[in-house]
């Protein structure tokens, strides 16, 4: 499970000027260079992101600070503006962007309150992408923090380029109710004891949040709950699952395969290191590492054959859910990364065809690839192998 990102200290005042909002697009290799500010000084760093009217700089250190281009020189501004016009802010990656080594949380998160009736348990926030909902009002150092971990994991979605359609401009808020009661929570659809749940009901999808397990229900003295690599792995779960077309949950392998992709990626510093999963990831699920993050499913794993699992329903999915998930995991790194040339070619004509309404059991036909289930299970635990986890499969 991933480790709650913290807030960059900035780069040097004199330089860079924050602003409230930031957007950022990190998809694509940063490139390191010198940037002018209109006195002279200057600095090296990469860019990190634009939105146009600010840049934001990664530099040497590791941190990121924001600078407006305004206080910048004509150079500096015509690169950030020909990197906006390459990864345009809110934009589809389609199928055929390149993967990205890394996302980022946004450092800065705008919550606007939009209504508070304390008496009728009705407050409402709003961010840049979701709709938060409480009944009781939320600090302002709360709503932020949970904030970043909302936008962070719409970000990391929106830069995958398996075209995750709902993450496109203009695409509408998600909505999230928050819960102070369990019966609430539980009556509205979550399950007693989980932090959060996603729930699709007539073409609406909302994420549901107890407040009495985030953090364990435990304030800090800054109004910010405690956080745990627990909490930023459920939201960064269910939040994935909001983000997925209906047309792809179809499959449970899949639907929460891809869900715990994300929400595994090691998050340090902000940035969800995703170039990492290519090497790690299967370890990390392996063990209980770093703090607790993975299912601990061990370096040998028995799971059902290929062609019952990939076919299984949620109901019987969610029975054996603690290996199911792991094994639905590496079966997603499988086809992102390991699979033929590791372009995720397969899975992108997979999405594609559920995307066109395509049934799924045809579509699934695209992921073999021609290959029967024994070449497919065979080339799955080879990968696996490699990666340092032996896959043994059972009837």
């Amino acid at each position: 499970m991933t480790p709650s990102a913290r807030r960059s200290e900035g780069g040097p005042a004199a330089l860079l000027l924050r602003l409230a909002v930031v957007v950022l697009c990190a998809g694509g290799a940063l490139r390191a260079r010198t940037w002018t500010h209109a006195d002279g000084r200057t600095v090296e760093a990469e860019l990190a992101g634009t939105d146009g009217e600010s840049a934001t700089l990664r530099l040497p250190d590791g941190r990121t600070s924001v600078v407006k281009l305004a206080a910048l020189s004509s150079g500096d501004v015509d690169f950030a503006r020909a990197w906006l016009a390459e990864h345009p802010p809110g934009g589809v990656t389609g199928f055929e962007g390149a993967w990205p080594e890394f996302s980022l949380l946004p450092e800065a998160v705008v919550v606007e309150k939009v209504a508070e009736d304390v008496q009728g348990r009705r407050c409402v926030y709003r961010s840049r992408h979701f709709e938060f909902t409480s009944p009781v009002p939320l600090r302002a150092p709360l709503s932020t923090h949970w904030a970043r971990v909302f936008e962070g994991t719409h970000e990391f979605a929106r830069l995958l380029p398996l075209n995750h359609r709902s993450t496109a401009a203009g695409a509408g808020r998600i909505a999230v109710r928050f819960f102070d009661r369990t019966e609430d929570y539980v009556a509205a659809g979550g399950m007693e004891g989980t932090v959060g749940v996603c729930r699709w009901h007539r073409g609406e999808t909302e994420i549901l949040v107890s407040l009495k397990e985030l953090g364990g229900g435990q304030l800090g003295k800054d109004g910010v709950l405690d956080s745990t690599d627990a909490d930023f792995h459920a939201l960064a779960h269910e939040t994935t699952h909001a983000l997925m077309d209906e047309t792809v949950k179809q499959a449970a392998w899949y639907t929460e395969g891809s869900a715990e992709y994300v929400a595994s990626t090691r998050c340090r510093g902000g940035k969800f290191e995703i170039a990492r999963n290519k090497s790690a990831l299967a370890a990390d699920l392996a063990a209980f590492s770093l703090g607790g993050r993975g299912p601990g499913l061990g370096r040998e794993i028995k799971m059902p054959h290929l062609q019952v699992f990939m076919a299984m329903g949620m109901g019987e999915f969610m029975k054996n859910a603690r290996l199911n998930y792991g094994a639905a995991c590496l079966l997603t790194l499988y086809f992102y990364h390991l699979d033929g040339r590791g372009d995720a070619a397969r899975m992108k004509d997979y999405l594609r065809l559920l995307q066109e309404e395509e049934d799924e059991p045809v579509a699934r036909e695209k992921l073999l690839g021609g290959r029967s289930w024994a070449q497919l299970e065979t080339e799955f635990a080879a990968a696996l192998w490699k990666a340092g986890v032996k896959i043994d499969f059972k009837p």
